[in-house]
């Protein structure tokens, strides 16, 4: 119990540090739909745009927490609660580690690399809870399969619930975490071998699951969501959408290096191959998977790695886990984490909330002052989109991506309009005549930017290092 304590101690610390103090755009838009929520309750029409789209709500019960959070302290709110939900992560990939290895030191290294690893997810979005979640699956899974106890059928349907109403996006995720079981069935029952998969309960299992989206808000919708989100343009543009380019990504390359050899292990089993495979091949098909690929092949390296090890030097071990939780060597233990996260402190001591290179502050300020926001319609760049919500200026479109293609309003692909727009494929009078468009506000370096500043039709009204807001003059 020591050892755990003082392990939870050790991952506590690196959570807490790995936390990046600014905030990114989807955090501004989670913290106004979850003040919208609070204040006059769920809408089908999206009141943050002037396009009056239909709109669902994919992180409901996160929008709410945001809010809760904002409104509580602030932007120093939505840093303790990334704290928060990084601390329950790594908690529980700590706990599960060690309830699957039974080996405290090696849990203790194993969750703090993943930690590490996934410093470039860590922010306010679905993904903070549906982490956890899938890890949580993989072990009730597991355990479901293994002692035929039932409770676990609950604990899985719960997970479900959470989901659905936290990141409905990633639901089918949860279905595919079932795939692995049924294919190592169906291998020994083609070769007619014993099979260790109770496949009865895993079906019911999956079945419960299955009807756990009807729980959501979004209802039938939760089944579709996903499948709209590939289908529709923002994959082919948006970074984290996009198929992984290995040659830029060595931990990534390291780790398809190391889950060959652990397909080519005879010792692990099936499930683990197949999961990993599965998971492999979704990485190479969009950035957003490498995250997983990470979690769980550090979960089964450890699983299998720590059997050997523990076989082999076992001894070795001991003393190593005997010399670090003693006082002296704990407390060293905290000062060399303190010492290796150093930069992770400097840059958070140094950096705002906000980068105001990213997002228009003091453009905000002299649109609140200077303009009649509420009954003007601007024209702004999706990056900085939910910057404006956050300020109650309608925006033309933001982070909420999916909101603006056909396959979910119905009505036009804004997205790809922004798009075309934004490189100077088409006629900017035209986006901003058939939107009414009283005013633009954009990055300085954009190339409609250079446009606008030779246009007799628009007037600069606004300019800093970073951005420049025009009226546009036409009546």
């Amino acid at each position: 119990m020591k050892k755990n304590i003082l392990s939870l101690i050790l991952i506590v610390i690196v959570c807490i540090l790995i936390v990046p103090k600014e905030l990114q755009n989807d955090t501004f838009y989670l913290i106004k739909i979850g003040e919208s929520l609070c204040k006059n309750g769920i809408s089908q029409i999206d009141s943050f745009s002037f396009h009056n789209l239909t709109y669902l709500y994919p992180h409901l019960i996160l929008c709410y927490l945001a809010y809760f959070a904002y409104s509580s302290l602030s932007f120093f709110g939505i840093y303790l609660l990334t704290i928060v939900f990084t601390i329950i992560l790594g908690i529980t990939l700590f706990i599960i580690n060690n309830k699957i290895t039974k080996n405290n030191l090696l849990s203790l290294i194993f969750t703090i690399i993943t930690i590490v690893l996934l410093k470039n997810f860590i922010t306010l979005r679905g993904q903070i809870v549906s982490y956890t979640i899938f890890i949580l699956e993989y072990y009730f899974l597991d355990k479901l399969n293994i002692t035929n106890n039932k409770r676990y059928l609950i604990y899985l349907f719960i997970l479900v619930l959470i989901l659905v109403n936290v990141h409905v996006a990633v639901y089918p995720f949860f279905w595919i975490m079932y795939l692995p079981y049924v294919g190592e069935y169906l291998y020994n029952k083609v070769l007619k071998k014993d099979t260790k998969i109770n496949i009865k309960l895993i079906g019911i299992s999956f079945i419960l699951s299955f009807t756990g989206g009807m729980f959501s808000y979004l209802g039938i919708n939760s089944y579709t969501y996903l499948f709209k989100t590939l289908t529709n343009s923002t994959t082919i543009y948006i970074s984290e959408h996009q198929p992984l380019i290995l040659i830029y990504n060595g931990v990534i390359i390291l780790m398809f290096i190391i889950m060959f050899y652990i397909i080519n292990n005879k010792k692990v089993l099936l499930k683990d191959k197949l999961l990993l495979l599965g998971l492999g091949i979704m990485t190479l098909s969009s950035n957003r998977h490498k995250s997983l690929l990470i979690i769980f092949e550090l979960i089964i390296i450890n699983k299998y790695l720590t059997k050997y090890l523990t076989f082999k030097y076992k001894k070795v071990i001991c003393f190593f886990e005997e010399k670090l939780f003693n006082k002296k060597n704990f407390a060293l233990s905290i000062v060399i984490i303190l010492f290796l996260f150093s930069p992770y402190i400097i840059y958070n001591i140094n950096t705002d909330y906000i980068n105001s290179s990213l997002y228009p502050i003091e453009a905000v300020k002299y649109i609140k002052n200077n303009i009649d926001y509420k009954n003007k319609r601007i024209y702004n760049f999706i990056d900085f989109g939910s910057y404006l919500m956050l300020n109650d200026i309608k925006v033309y479109i933001d982070s909420r991506t999916d909101l603006y293609t056909y396959s979910y309003n119905h009505y036009r692909d804004i997205y790809e309009e922004h798009r075309q727009l934004v490189y100077g494929n088409i006629y900017y009078e035209d986006i901003f005549e058939e939107y009414n468009i009283d005013y633009v506000l954009l990055y300085k370096t954009n190339i409609v930017a250079t446009y606008l500043k030779h246009d007799k039709n628009y007037t600069m009204e606004y300019e800093d290092d970073n951005f420049i807001l025009f009226q546009r003059n036409i009546i």
